[in-house]
């Protein structure tokens, strides 16, 4: 059923995935919170197909986000990333990706100035920090986990096969 609706399909054909994580990584990002991004579709298409290499707005993390053409999709990237670049605790991460998780704006916009002041002082320019919050807190308006998005694309795959071969 995920892939039964005409964007999907239609955006599914324009990436045409190689693999159960690009299938993941579509139905992940043709949601709510991924599509109000500007050029997030249309970017990890032509990253999808090799026309275009994206880096993360700090390069320096596309370790975090290799399987997803260095894109943002994730809740657990989200959490990484708030250990890595901004000094999050496990706990506080953890604290965040639930916020995106149950579209708590509340406790998203409570952790704001942790995100941006841990970030600043790692060295990250600070309006370049607040660009990458606001996309974070139009990313959680509805973002997956991973096992959540991999449980789908494997069924995805699955049905797919068989109404291809046994309509």
């Amino acid at each position: 059923f995920q892939m039964e609706a005409q964007m999907m399909t239609d955006y599914a054909a324009k990436c045409r995935p190689k693999t159960i994580m690009e299938i993941s990584n579509i139905i992940s990002l043709v949601r709510p919170g991924p599509l109000n991004i500007p050029g997030c579709l249309s970017n990890y298409a032509k990253a999808c197909n090799g026309e275009e290499v994206i880096d993360f707005p700090f390069p320096e993390y596309n370790y975090i986000f290799k399987d997803t053409y260095n894109m943002l999709i994730y809740q657990e990237q989200l959490s990484r990333l708030s250990m890595d670049m901004c000094g999050f605790t496990g706990p506080e991460s953890d604290d965040l990706r639930k916020s995106t998780a149950k579209k708590d704006r509340a406790a998203l916009l409570a952790m704001k100035d942790k995100f941006i002041n841990g970030a600043v002082k790692n060295g990250h320019c600070k309006d370049k920090v607040e660009k990458l919050f606001d996309d974070m807190e139009e990313f959680s308006r509805y973002s997956f986990c991973l096992a959540h998005a991999i449980s789908y694309s494997h069924l995805t795959y699955y049905t797919a096969y068989l109404k291809t071969h046994y309509p």
